[in-house]
């Protein structure tokens, strides 16, 4: 099992005794974010808006839903200037649309889709191309487009861009 899976595991154990929050606190050179509660459809694309303008990079992140629609995550974040990341409230950031988007770059990315053979209506996307402001968001509204939201995801930024994995199913009404 490796480290993410077990920094993941401990927020969905809190997210179960306690009440929808988070913490970020300094890891190494980076700082940890954790967030975990009842969270709207399309939580992660505002989040990565909102920390966007903040100045704040998401290095990697990992979130699942837990039951109905609350969600535990897990993401490593930098700054990008002299801003200390734990001053912002995330909760908020995460429930909340920012206001006046800017028009944002088209994303530069490939998806290669499986479709499940366990969970009927489910599939497998990863992600794979130039990271940009905005692209969570951009990538949640094209799958909410053909009926889908995650389920579990997981985002890693590299030298050359991005590689994400989304677990997605139907939407449910």
């Amino acid at each position: 099992m490796d480290v993410d899976h077990l920094v993941l595991d401990s927020v969905v154990e809190r997210g179960e005794r306690e009440p929808d929050g988070f913490d970020c606190f300094r890891e190494g050179s980076l700082h940890r974010l954790q967030l975990w509660g009842m969270l709207p459809s399309g939580w992660a694309g505002n989040l990565a808006l909102h920390v966007a303008a903040a100045g704040i990079e998401v290095v990697s992140g990992d979130a699942i839903r837990t039951a109905g629609s609350r969600w535990a995550a897990t993401f490593l974040i930098r700054s990008g200037g002299s801003g200390e990341p734990r001053r912002h409230d995330f909760l908020q950031m995460a429930r909340r649309a920012p206001r006046g988007l800017p028009p944002l770059p088209e994303p530069e990315v490939a998806l290669a889709v499986r479709i499940s053979e366990i969970h009927a209506g489910n599939c497998f996307v990863h992600v794979t191309g130039k990271d940009s402001i905005g692209l969570m968001g951009n990538l949640l509204r094209r799958f909410a487009r053909f009926g889908l939201e995650p389920r579990q995801f997981k985002l890693r930024t590299t030298e050359n861009g991005i590689r994400d994995w989304f677990w997605l199913e139907t939407i449910r009404r």
